[in-house]
Protein backbone atom coordinates (compact mmCIF):
# COMPACT_ATOMS: atom_id res chain seq x y z
CA UNK A 1 0.00 0.00 0.00
CA UNK A 2 1.48 3.35 -0.60
CA UNK A 3 2.51 5.84 2.28
CA UNK A 4 -0.41 7.56 3.47
CA UNK A 5 -0.54 11.35 2.16
CA UNK A 6 -0.01 14.45 4.29
CA UNK A 7 -2.83 16.94 4.83
CA UNK A 8 -3.89 18.85 2.55
CA UNK A 9 -2.04 22.26 2.80
CA UNK A 10 -3.58 25.38 5.17
CA UNK A 11 -6.68 23.27 5.57
CA UNK A 12 -8.24 23.48 9.01
CA UNK A 13 -11.19 20.74 10.21
CA UNK A 14 -13.25 21.07 13.42
CA UNK A 15 -13.30 17.95 15.48
CA UNK A 16 -16.65 17.61 14.06
CA UNK A 17 -15.08 17.78 10.74
CA UNK A 18 -16.10 20.63 9.27
CA UNK A 19 -14.09 23.51 7.32
CA UNK A 20 -13.11 26.08 9.42
CA UNK A 21 -11.72 29.51 7.54
CA UNK A 22 -7.80 30.72 9.04
CA UNK A 23 -7.93 32.22 11.61
CA UNK A 24 -4.78 34.41 12.68
CA UNK A 25 -3.71 34.95 15.99
CA UNK A 26 -2.01 37.90 16.91
CA UNK A 27 1.81 37.99 18.24
CA UNK A 28 0.81 39.71 21.60
CA UNK A 29 -1.93 36.97 22.38
CA UNK A 30 0.19 33.77 21.10
CA UNK A 31 2.75 35.09 23.82
CA UNK A 32 0.12 35.81 26.28
CA UNK A 33 -1.65 31.96 25.80
CA UNK A 34 2.14 30.15 25.86
CA UNK A 35 2.48 32.22 28.80
CA UNK A 36 -0.49 31.18 30.46
CA UNK A 37 0.18 27.63 29.18
CA UNK A 38 -3.03 27.48 27.11
CA UNK A 39 -2.70 26.42 24.05
CA UNK A 40 -2.01 27.97 20.80
CA UNK A 41 -4.01 27.51 17.84
CA UNK A 42 -3.20 27.88 14.07
CA UNK A 43 -0.45 30.16 15.25
CA UNK A 44 -0.73 32.48 12.27
CA UNK A 45 -0.13 36.00 13.20
CA UNK A 46 -2.44 38.45 12.66
CA UNK A 47 -3.24 40.80 9.54
CA UNK A 48 -4.98 43.74 8.83
CA UNK A 49 -5.29 43.45 4.86
CA UNK A 50 -7.32 40.94 3.05
CA UNK A 51 -5.90 39.19 0.13
CA UNK A 52 -2.29 37.53 -0.47
CA UNK A 53 0.67 39.84 0.64
CA UNK A 54 4.27 39.21 0.06
CA UNK A 55 6.21 40.68 3.21
CA UNK A 56 8.81 42.80 2.10
CA UNK A 57 9.31 42.81 -1.15
CA UNK A 58 9.80 45.97 -3.46
CA UNK A 59 9.71 47.42 -6.55
CA UNK A 60 13.71 46.43 -7.48
CA UNK A 61 14.30 43.86 -5.37
CA UNK A 62 16.96 41.62 -6.61
CA UNK A 63 16.49 37.87 -5.55
CA UNK A 64 19.32 35.22 -6.26
CA UNK A 65 19.30 31.60 -5.42
CA UNK A 66 16.81 29.93 -3.28
CA UNK A 67 14.95 32.87 -1.28
CA UNK A 68 12.07 32.96 1.56
CA UNK A 69 8.86 34.72 0.99
CA UNK A 70 6.95 35.50 4.11
CA UNK A 71 3.30 35.69 3.51
CA UNK A 72 0.78 36.58 4.74
CA UNK A 73 -3.24 36.21 3.83
CA UNK A 74 -6.52 37.29 4.73
CA UNK A 75 -10.07 36.57 4.05
CA UNK A 76 -13.17 37.12 5.40
CA UNK A 77 -14.51 33.98 3.38
CA UNK A 78 -15.47 30.47 4.78
CA UNK A 79 -13.70 28.58 2.12
CA UNK A 80 -10.07 27.74 2.83
CA UNK A 81 -7.21 28.58 1.00
CA UNK A 82 -6.21 26.20 -1.79
CA UNK A 83 -3.26 27.68 -3.32
CA UNK A 84 -1.05 30.26 -3.70
CA UNK A 85 0.62 30.39 -7.79
CA UNK A 86 3.35 32.54 -8.90
CA UNK A 87 3.16 34.46 -11.97
CA UNK A 88 6.15 36.53 -13.85
CA UNK A 89 5.14 38.75 -16.15
CA UNK A 90 1.93 37.57 -16.56
CA UNK A 91 2.92 34.01 -17.44
CA UNK A 92 2.00 31.08 -15.79
CA UNK A 93 3.89 29.88 -12.58
CA UNK A 94 7.64 29.51 -13.47
CA UNK A 95 9.61 26.21 -12.27
CA UNK A 96 11.55 26.24 -8.62
CA UNK A 97 8.34 28.22 -6.51
CA UNK A 98 6.07 26.11 -3.95
CA UNK A 99 4.39 26.70 -0.64
CA UNK A 100 5.34 23.58 1.61
CA UNK A 101 2.53 23.27 4.38
CA UNK A 102 2.89 25.47 6.91
CA UNK A 103 3.51 23.84 9.96
CA UNK A 104 4.94 26.44 12.19
CA UNK A 105 1.81 28.21 11.33
CA UNK A 106 3.25 30.31 9.16
CA UNK A 107 2.80 30.56 5.54
CA UNK A 108 6.28 30.75 4.07
CA UNK A 109 6.69 30.93 -0.40
CA UNK A 110 10.06 29.25 -1.13
CA UNK A 111 11.27 29.88 -5.22
CA UNK A 112 14.57 28.70 -6.26
CA UNK A 113 15.28 31.51 -8.71
CA UNK A 114 18.10 29.62 -9.98
CA UNK A 115 15.31 27.50 -12.37
CA UNK A 116 14.75 30.38 -14.20
CA UNK A 117 16.98 32.87 -16.30
CA UNK A 118 17.98 35.91 -15.02
CA UNK A 119 15.98 39.22 -16.26
CA UNK A 120 13.67 41.42 -14.88
CA UNK A 121 10.22 40.52 -13.97
CA UNK A 122 6.70 40.91 -12.67
CA UNK A 123 6.07 39.63 -9.90
CA UNK A 124 2.73 38.63 -8.91
CA UNK A 125 1.39 35.83 -6.30
CA UNK A 126 -2.28 34.65 -6.78
CA UNK A 127 -4.44 32.95 -3.64
CA UNK A 128 -6.95 30.94 -5.05
CA UNK A 129 -9.62 29.51 -2.64
CA UNK A 130 -10.79 25.90 -2.35
CA UNK A 131 -13.42 24.84 -5.50
CA UNK A 132 -12.25 27.87 -7.54
CA UNK A 133 -15.09 30.09 -6.21
CA UNK A 134 -12.87 33.07 -5.48
CA UNK A 135 -9.23 34.32 -6.04
CA UNK A 136 -7.15 37.46 -5.39
CA UNK A 137 -4.10 38.66 -6.35
CA UNK A 138 -1.30 40.48 -4.87
CA UNK A 139 0.60 43.48 -5.71
CA UNK A 140 3.14 43.04 -8.86
CA UNK A 141 6.53 44.83 -7.95
CA UNK A 142 9.09 44.60 -10.66
CA UNK A 143 12.10 42.64 -9.45
CA UNK A 144 15.64 41.53 -11.31
CA UNK A 145 16.48 37.80 -10.79
CA UNK A 146 20.44 37.65 -10.96
CA UNK A 147 22.56 34.58 -10.13
CA UNK A 148 26.03 33.14 -11.60
CA UNK A 149 24.51 30.42 -12.42
CA UNK A 150 20.89 29.11 -13.26
CA UNK A 151 19.61 26.28 -14.49
CA UNK A 152 16.37 26.25 -16.37
CA UNK A 153 17.41 23.80 -19.27
CA UNK A 154 18.55 20.83 -16.54
CA UNK A 155 16.00 18.32 -16.25
CA UNK A 156 15.38 16.17 -12.73
CA UNK A 157 15.47 12.95 -14.76
CA UNK A 158 17.82 11.39 -16.17
CA UNK A 159 18.68 7.51 -17.66
CA UNK A 160 21.98 6.61 -18.20
CA UNK A 161 23.27 9.65 -20.00
CA UNK A 162 22.80 13.01 -17.28
CA UNK A 163 22.49 16.57 -20.00
CA UNK A 164 23.28 18.91 -17.35
CA UNK A 165 23.37 22.43 -19.18
CA UNK A 166 23.42 26.07 -17.22
CA UNK A 167 23.81 29.62 -17.96
CA UNK A 168 26.44 31.35 -16.75
CA UNK A 169 27.81 34.86 -16.10
CA UNK A 170 31.29 34.00 -17.11
CA UNK A 171 31.49 33.39 -20.90
CA UNK A 172 34.98 31.97 -21.81
CA UNK A 173 35.09 30.95 -18.42
CA UNK A 174 35.54 27.30 -16.71
CA UNK A 175 33.31 25.09 -15.01
CA UNK A 176 32.92 22.31 -12.73
CA UNK A 177 30.10 19.59 -12.15
CA UNK A 178 30.45 17.70 -8.57
CA UNK A 179 27.98 14.48 -8.42
CA UNK A 180 27.32 12.84 -4.90
CA UNK A 181 25.43 9.85 -4.54
CA UNK A 182 23.10 8.39 -1.78
CA UNK A 183 22.79 12.44 -0.38
CA UNK A 184 26.30 13.33 0.30
CA UNK A 185 28.52 10.41 -0.91
CA UNK A 186 31.08 12.16 -3.44
CA UNK A 187 31.16 9.93 -6.27
CA UNK A 188 33.44 12.28 -9.40
CA UNK A 189 34.19 15.44 -11.27
CA UNK A 190 34.16 16.68 -14.31
CA UNK A 191 35.44 20.22 -15.82
CA UNK A 192 34.42 21.83 -19.06
CA UNK A 193 34.98 25.00 -20.85
CA UNK A 194 32.26 28.21 -20.64
CA UNK A 195 31.52 28.93 -24.26
CA UNK A 196 31.16 33.07 -25.22
CA UNK A 197 27.56 33.38 -24.72
CA UNK A 198 28.01 31.97 -21.01
CA UNK A 199 26.54 28.48 -21.67
CA UNK A 200 28.01 24.86 -20.78
CA UNK A 201 27.21 21.77 -21.28
CA UNK A 202 27.72 18.61 -19.37
CA UNK A 203 27.40 14.76 -20.93
CA UNK A 204 27.84 12.50 -18.43
CA UNK A 205 27.58 8.72 -18.73
CA UNK A 206 26.49 7.08 -15.69
CA UNK A 207 27.06 3.35 -16.72
CA UNK A 208 30.28 0.95 -15.23
CA UNK A 209 32.75 -0.30 -16.63
CA UNK A 210 30.97 -3.50 -18.02
CA UNK A 211 28.07 -0.49 -19.51
CA UNK A 212 25.39 -1.12 -16.61
CA UNK A 213 23.46 1.70 -15.18
CA UNK A 214 24.86 2.67 -11.47
CA UNK A 215 23.13 1.21 -9.01
CA UNK A 216 22.35 4.71 -7.70
CA UNK A 217 18.31 5.97 -7.98
CA UNK A 218 19.21 9.73 -7.72
CA UNK A 219 22.36 11.79 -8.57
CA UNK A 220 22.73 15.41 -6.54
CA UNK A 221 24.66 17.93 -9.28
CA UNK A 222 26.60 20.63 -8.61
CA UNK A 223 27.40 23.23 -11.43
CA UNK A 224 30.36 26.06 -10.17
CA UNK A 225 31.77 28.73 -13.15
CA UNK A 226 34.00 30.92 -12.40
CA UNK A 227 36.38 33.14 -14.84
CA UNK A 228 39.33 30.90 -14.70
CA UNK A 229 40.29 27.48 -13.23
CA UNK A 230 41.77 28.94 -9.74
CA UNK A 231 38.92 30.47 -8.90
CA UNK A 232 36.72 28.02 -8.94
CA UNK A 233 35.18 26.85 -5.57
CA UNK A 234 36.47 24.11 -3.98
CA UNK A 235 33.92 21.48 -4.27
CA UNK A 236 32.61 21.41 -0.37
CA UNK A 237 32.13 25.36 -0.72
CA UNK A 238 30.11 24.31 -3.66
CA UNK A 239 27.86 21.98 -2.55
CA UNK A 240 27.56 24.07 0.47
CA UNK A 241 25.57 26.64 -1.64
CA UNK A 242 28.58 29.31 -2.57
CA UNK A 243 27.10 31.99 -5.30
CA UNK A 244 28.59 30.80 -8.24
CA UNK A 245 26.97 27.11 -7.85
CA UNK A 246 23.81 25.83 -8.25
CA UNK A 247 22.66 22.21 -7.05
CA UNK A 248 20.22 19.98 -9.02
CA UNK A 249 18.72 16.13 -7.90
CA UNK A 250 18.28 14.03 -10.65
CA UNK A 251 16.36 11.25 -10.21
CA UNK A 252 17.03 7.99 -12.63
CA UNK A 253 14.76 6.23 -14.84
CA UNK A 254 15.23 2.54 -16.28
CA UNK A 255 13.87 3.54 -20.08
CA UNK A 256 13.84 -0.06 -20.58
CA UNK A 257 11.45 -1.42 -17.84
CA UNK A 258 8.45 0.55 -18.32
CA UNK A 259 5.50 -1.34 -18.95
CA UNK A 260 2.57 1.30 -19.05
CA UNK A 261 -0.69 0.39 -17.90
CA UNK A 262 -3.74 3.86 -17.54
CA UNK A 263 -5.86 4.74 -15.53
CA UNK A 264 -9.53 6.35 -16.13
CA UNK A 265 -11.37 7.89 -13.82
CA UNK A 266 -14.36 10.71 -13.52
CA UNK A 267 -16.19 12.51 -10.97
CA UNK A 268 -20.18 13.50 -11.08
CA UNK A 269 -20.00 17.03 -11.23
CA UNK A 270 -22.69 17.06 -8.49
CA UNK A 271 -23.81 14.88 -6.32
CA UNK A 272 -27.10 12.90 -7.85
CA UNK A 273 -25.53 12.76 -11.34
CA UNK A 274 -23.59 10.17 -10.93
CA UNK A 275 -25.29 8.57 -14.08
CA UNK A 276 -25.34 11.55 -16.59
CA UNK A 277 -25.89 10.12 -19.72
CA UNK A 278 -23.32 12.44 -21.63
CA UNK A 279 -20.15 12.34 -18.98
CA UNK A 280 -20.48 8.68 -18.48
CA UNK A 281 -20.55 8.02 -22.46
CA UNK A 282 -17.70 10.51 -22.87
CA UNK A 283 -15.11 9.00 -19.91
CA UNK A 284 -15.99 5.14 -21.50
CA UNK A 285 -15.17 6.60 -25.01
CA UNK A 286 -11.98 7.54 -23.37
CA UNK A 287 -11.19 4.56 -21.87
CA UNK A 288 -11.96 2.32 -24.95
CA UNK A 289 -9.02 4.15 -26.79
CA UNK A 290 -6.73 4.10 -24.20
CA UNK A 291 -7.31 0.40 -23.85
CA UNK A 292 -6.48 -0.34 -27.19
CA UNK A 293 -2.60 0.84 -26.66
CA UNK A 294 -2.38 -0.02 -22.51
CA UNK A 295 -4.07 -2.20 -19.58
CA UNK A 296 -5.97 -0.32 -17.88
CA UNK A 297 -6.54 -0.06 -13.58
CA UNK A 298 -8.12 -1.84 -11.85
CA UNK A 299 -10.53 -2.84 -14.91
CA UNK A 300 -10.50 -2.39 -18.39
CA UNK A 301 -14.91 -3.34 -17.60
CA UNK A 302 -15.38 0.45 -16.48
CA UNK A 303 -13.14 3.94 -15.79
CA UNK A 304 -13.43 4.63 -12.13
CA UNK A 305 -16.22 6.75 -10.26
CA UNK A 306 -14.64 9.23 -8.43
CA UNK A 307 -17.82 9.52 -5.84
CA UNK A 308 -17.50 8.46 -2.25
CA UNK A 309 -14.78 8.23 0.36
CA UNK A 310 -13.55 4.81 -0.49
CA UNK A 311 -13.53 5.20 -4.34
CA UNK A 312 -10.71 8.54 -3.50
CA UNK A 313 -8.70 5.94 -1.40
CA UNK A 314 -8.61 3.69 -4.36
CA UNK A 315 -7.86 6.23 -6.80
CA UNK A 316 -4.81 7.15 -4.63
CA UNK A 317 -3.58 3.65 -4.79
CA UNK A 318 -4.08 2.74 -8.40
CA UNK A 319 -2.15 6.00 -9.26
CA UNK A 320 0.67 4.99 -7.13
CA UNK A 321 0.83 1.22 -8.96
CA UNK A 322 4.27 1.04 -10.78
CA UNK A 323 3.35 0.14 -13.42
CA UNK A 324 0.91 3.01 -14.27
CA UNK A 325 1.90 5.65 -16.31
CA UNK A 326 -0.27 7.36 -18.62
CA UNK A 327 -4.08 9.38 -16.19
CA UNK A 328 -7.24 10.40 -17.45
CA UNK A 329 -9.57 12.64 -14.98
CA UNK A 330 -12.04 14.26 -15.26
CA UNK A 331 -13.79 16.06 -13.17
CA UNK A 332 -13.35 19.84 -10.59
CA UNK A 333 -10.21 20.96 -10.27
CA UNK A 334 -8.14 24.25 -9.09
CA UNK A 335 -4.78 24.92 -9.00
CA UNK A 336 -3.68 23.20 -6.24
CA UNK A 337 -6.76 20.27 -5.97
CA UNK A 338 -8.90 18.23 -7.95
CA UNK A 339 -12.63 16.82 -6.62
CA UNK A 340 -15.02 18.08 -4.57
CA UNK A 341 -14.29 20.74 -1.13
CA UNK A 342 -15.91 17.73 1.06
CA UNK A 343 -13.47 15.79 3.57
CA UNK A 344 -12.16 12.84 1.51
CA UNK A 345 -13.66 13.70 -1.58
CA UNK A 346 -10.29 15.35 -3.07
CA UNK A 347 -7.22 15.45 -3.10
CA UNK A 348 -4.49 17.82 -3.03
CA UNK A 349 -1.34 18.42 -5.39
CA UNK A 350 1.20 18.05 -2.34
CA UNK A 351 -0.71 14.53 -1.67
CA UNK A 352 0.00 13.48 -5.50
CA UNK A 353 3.62 14.61 -5.42
CA UNK A 354 4.18 12.92 -1.76
CA UNK A 355 2.48 9.75 -3.06
CA UNK A 356 4.50 9.48 -6.14
CA UNK A 357 7.97 10.83 -4.95
CA UNK A 358 8.10 13.57 -7.56
CA UNK A 359 9.72 16.40 -6.00
CA UNK A 360 9.72 20.30 -7.15
CA UNK A 361 12.83 20.45 -4.45
CA UNK A 362 16.13 18.34 -3.25
CA UNK A 363 13.82 16.13 -1.39
CA UNK A 364 12.70 12.52 -1.42
CA UNK A 365 14.57 9.99 -3.17
CA UNK A 366 11.95 7.51 -5.00
CA UNK A 367 10.28 8.50 -8.02
CA UNK A 368 7.66 7.76 -9.87
CA UNK A 369 7.39 9.65 -13.22
CA UNK A 370 4.26 9.27 -15.74
CA UNK A 371 4.20 9.50 -19.66
CA UNK A 372 1.18 11.40 -20.53
CA UNK A 373 -1.56 12.76 -17.71
CA UNK A 374 -4.50 14.76 -18.88
CA UNK A 375 -6.31 16.30 -15.87
CA UNK A 376 -9.08 17.48 -17.64
CA UNK A 377 -10.25 20.27 -14.71
CA UNK A 378 -10.49 23.63 -14.24
CA UNK A 379 -7.12 25.16 -13.81
CA UNK A 380 -5.29 22.22 -13.90
CA UNK A 381 -2.25 23.87 -15.85
CA UNK A 382 -2.05 26.78 -13.74
CA UNK A 383 0.09 25.31 -11.00
CA UNK A 384 2.82 22.61 -10.51
CA UNK A 385 0.69 19.45 -11.06
CA UNK A 386 2.65 18.79 -13.82
CA UNK A 387 5.67 18.30 -11.63
CA UNK A 388 3.78 16.03 -9.41
CA UNK A 389 3.40 13.62 -12.14
CA UNK A 390 7.12 13.89 -12.81
CA UNK A 391 6.55 15.87 -16.24
CA UNK A 392 8.99 18.89 -16.33
CA UNK A 393 7.72 22.17 -16.19
CA UNK A 394 8.29 23.55 -19.86
CA UNK A 395 6.56 24.24 -22.86
CA UNK A 396 7.62 22.83 -25.97
CA UNK A 397 10.41 20.34 -24.91
CA UNK A 398 12.00 18.82 -28.01
CA UNK A 399 12.63 14.98 -28.32
CA UNK A 400 16.35 15.52 -28.35
CA UNK A 401 15.97 16.70 -24.45
CA UNK A 402 14.65 13.20 -23.74
CA UNK A 403 16.92 11.57 -25.78
CA UNK A 404 20.29 13.00 -24.68
CA UNK A 405 19.28 11.90 -21.34
CA UNK A 406 17.87 8.25 -22.25
CA UNK A 407 14.76 8.87 -20.11
CA UNK A 408 11.02 8.40 -21.86
CA UNK A 409 9.51 11.18 -23.94
CA UNK A 410 6.40 12.60 -21.34
CA UNK A 411 3.32 14.98 -21.73
CA UNK A 412 1.07 16.97 -18.93
CA UNK A 413 -2.04 18.08 -20.74
CA UNK A 414 -4.55 20.73 -18.46
CA UNK A 415 -6.71 23.59 -18.65
CA UNK A 416 -5.57 26.95 -18.01
CA UNK A 417 -8.77 28.44 -17.69
CA UNK A 418 -12.04 27.63 -16.13
CA UNK A 419 -14.16 25.37 -17.74
CA UNK A 420 -17.96 25.16 -18.15
CA UNK A 421 -18.61 21.57 -17.80
CA UNK A 422 -22.18 21.92 -16.35
CA UNK A 423 -25.14 24.33 -17.41
CA UNK A 424 -28.29 23.44 -15.84
CA UNK A 425 -27.81 20.09 -15.23
CA UNK A 426 -26.67 18.94 -18.74
CA UNK A 427 -22.93 18.27 -19.89
CA UNK A 428 -21.24 21.01 -21.82
CA UNK A 429 -21.72 19.74 -25.62
CA UNK A 430 -18.63 21.43 -26.99
CA UNK A 431 -16.44 20.26 -24.19
CA UNK A 432 -17.58 16.60 -24.77
CA UNK A 433 -17.18 17.24 -28.72
CA UNK A 434 -13.40 18.31 -27.99
CA UNK A 435 -12.66 15.36 -26.17
CA UNK A 436 -14.33 12.65 -28.38
CA UNK A 437 -12.30 14.67 -31.37
CA UNK A 438 -9.02 14.68 -29.51
CA UNK A 439 -8.79 11.06 -28.39
CA UNK A 440 -10.29 9.63 -32.11
CA UNK A 441 -7.54 11.64 -34.07
CA UNK A 442 -4.57 11.15 -31.80
CA UNK A 443 -5.44 7.23 -31.36
CA UNK A 444 -5.50 7.29 -35.41
CA UNK A 445 -3.02 6.97 -37.70
CA UNK A 446 -2.44 8.94 -40.28
CA UNK A 447 -3.14 7.83 -43.44
CA UNK A 448 -1.08 10.14 -45.60
CA UNK A 449 2.07 9.55 -43.43
CA UNK A 450 1.18 6.05 -42.29
CA UNK A 451 2.54 7.47 -38.93
CA UNK A 452 0.46 8.10 -35.59
CA UNK A 453 -1.01 11.32 -35.34
CA UNK A 454 1.31 13.45 -32.62
CA UNK A 455 -0.39 14.77 -29.60
CA UNK A 456 -0.01 18.25 -31.27
CA UNK A 457 -2.01 17.35 -34.21
CA UNK A 458 -4.37 15.88 -32.09
CA UNK A 459 -4.97 18.79 -30.24
CA UNK A 460 -5.06 20.94 -33.29
CA UNK A 461 -7.80 18.88 -35.00
CA UNK A 462 -9.91 19.05 -31.61
CA UNK A 463 -10.07 22.60 -31.79
CA UNK A 464 -11.85 22.79 -34.89
CA UNK A 465 -15.70 21.51 -35.45
CA UNK A 466 -17.12 18.79 -38.07
CA UNK A 467 -18.44 22.14 -40.23
CA UNK A 468 -14.80 23.42 -40.04
CA UNK A 469 -15.42 26.03 -37.27
CA UNK A 470 -13.44 26.81 -33.87
CA UNK A 471 -14.99 24.61 -30.93
CA UNK A 472 -15.08 27.33 -28.13
CA UNK A 473 -15.04 24.53 -25.11
CA UNK A 474 -10.46 24.29 -26.85
CA UNK A 475 -9.56 27.74 -25.70
CA UNK A 476 -6.76 26.90 -22.54
CA UNK A 477 -5.85 24.11 -23.24
CA UNK A 478 -2.06 23.94 -22.09
CA UNK A 479 0.69 21.17 -22.50
CA UNK A 480 3.56 21.14 -20.71
CA UNK A 481 6.75 18.22 -21.86
CA UNK A 482 6.50 16.79 -25.41
CA UNK A 483 3.78 18.61 -26.90
CA UNK A 484 4.34 15.37 -30.46
CA UNK A 485 4.23 12.74 -28.13
CA UNK A 486 2.63 9.35 -30.03
CA UNK A 487 -0.61 7.38 -28.74
CA UNK A 488 1.09 4.41 -27.37
CA UNK A 489 4.64 5.22 -27.11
Amino acid sequence: APPAPPPLPWEALNPSGRRNSLSFQSESAAANAESSGSSVSAGFYQVVRTGIHVIGLTNGSILSGTVNLPLEYGSTSSEGLASISLTLNDTNSPPGFYVPFPTNGFLNGVWNTQKITNGTYQFQLSAELTYAIGSSDSASPTITVSNAICIPNFLEICGTNMWAEAQTIYPNGVARIDLYVNAGNYLGSFQSTVDQTGNVVFYVDLTDNNGQPLPYSFFDAVISAAPTSAALPTAAAAASGAGNSALNRVFYENLYLYTTKAVIAYQPLFTGENNSTLLREMVEAVLAVMHAAHPIVPTADQPSLLASVNNWTDFTNYLATPEVHDLYYFGHGWLDGIGFTNAGLHVSLPQIRSLLGNANSLAGTNRHGYRYVFLDGCQTAGGDWCTAFGVPKIQNMSLAYFQVNKVRPRAFMGWSNKKLLKFLSTMDTDHVTWINRFFDRWSSTNPTTGRPYLLSEAIIYAKTTANGGINAASFGITVYGYPDLYWDL
